[in-house]
């Protein structure tokens, strides 16, 4: 069912919200954990973003719940990143064969991380990324290549 037609239904009691946070539950929940790298902190953010979409949904326009969705969790890690110091997440709670990488990704920039974790991890369009992110297109796909390259670098890939 097109989440347009989810939300109007949500609007007027048709249909429960629960619909809405099965959509879109592992994204917001990828997006937490891989900017965070802590699972319980991640839960708990992802949670706090749906409540606040739940609880504000007849202020949003319909076309752009998603958008907002995303940008309340944007919003919500990066509140969390700037009240944490970086020894707060070293902590990786990811299987063995991503350890590395993720601790790397860790170590970039917020906003650059932010563009690798909802490109690569995510899989947003460059597009998508530019609406949650609030920047330019071409800032995008600058973040994202110069954040592969230092990845690259870190891990000893060739590039």
């Amino acid at each position: 069912m097109d989440e347009n037609i989810k939300l109007e239904k949500k609007h007027s009691g048709e249909l429960p919200f629960s619909d809405f946070i099965e959509c879109y539950k592992h994204q917001v929940y990828q997006i937490c954990f891989y900017m965070i790298g802590k699972r319980n902190e991640a839960e708990e953010i992802a949670q706090t973003a749906f409540i606040e979409v739940y609880m504000n949904v007849r202020d949003y326009n319909f076309d752009k719940v998603s958008s907002k969705l995303f940008r309340i969790t944007v919003d919500l890690v990066l509140d969390w990143l700037r009240e944490k110091t970086t020894s707060d997440y070293t902590e990786i709670e990811m299987a063995e064969s991503t350890e590395s990488i993720q601790k790397e990704i860790l170590q970039l920039a917020v906003y650059d991380r932010l563009a690798i974790v909802l490109k690569h991890m995510v899989g947003f369009s460059v597009g998508e990324i530019s609406d949650i992110m609030q920047i330019p297109i071409s800032n995008v796909r600058r973040k994202i290549h110069c954040s592969r390259e230092v990845l690259c670098k870190q891990l000893n890939y060739n590039v």
